[in-house]
């Protein structure tokens, strides 16, 4: 129980890319140029993002009853990926000359929230998928600062609208995480009593 132990090189990783490339900014990408520049610091919650989706796998076989016990393990293991990330975006904000700390929350509770629902609704194996979708989605879209384009959204700068949408986003994904209605590793208490 537990994957903790799983996303550790993600959150190096992350960590490492804060301290390094907290200034630095991408301005091509491949065939891709993006104009205005995008900074770092908007793209690291995205590994923050993933590592908090896998935070907490399931036992391969079910010898742990599903109980409150179970969800609160649950809970504690996005928490921890939670503290650590909001810590390094601190230190990100701190160590650049502009500030990106709120940005980068509104990314990460956007990407974190759909990759802890992905992660527990089709397997923590797949949480990351929708998260490059969405990522890869928002590159490609047409540059437009408006809080209401997917573009803003992403790469803009954080409204108070767009942080309470995805506040909702990151409350639902968290909710469905703790709560796991696919729960593969788990027996369930009904299964229990009637056997």
């Amino acid at each position: 129980m537990g994957g903790l132990y799983d996303v550790i090189p993600l959150l190096v990783l992350g960590l490492v890319v804060t301290a390094v490339y907290h200034s630095g900014t991408i301005d091509e990408l491949g065939p891709i140029t993006f104009e205005p520049k995008i900074p770092v610091m908007v793209l690291v919650p995205v590994i923050f993002a993933v590592a908090c989706g896998a935070s907490h796998g399931t036992a391969t076989s079910p010898v742990i009853v599903r109980c409150a016990r179970v969800h609160v393990a649950r809970a504690m293991s996005f928490l921890c990926v939670v503290v650590i990330a909001l810590g390094a975006l601190w230190l990100g904000d701190y160590l650049s000359a502009t500030s990106v700390f709120v940005p980068s929350v509104r990314n990460f509770m956007l990407f974190g929230g759909v990759a802890l629902a992905a992660a527990a609704l089709a397997g923590v194996a797949y949480g990351w998928i929708p998260v490059v979708v969405l990522l890869g989605g928002a590159v490609l879209s047409p540059i437009d600062d408006s809080p209401f384009s997917f573009y803003g959204l992403v790469f803009g700068n954080a409204t108070t609208f767009q942080l309470c949408v995805v506040g909702l986003v990151a409350t639902v994904g968290l909710t469905v995480a703790i709560w796991d209605p696919r729960s593969p590793g788990y027996l369930r208490r009904s299964t229990i009593l009637t056997a």
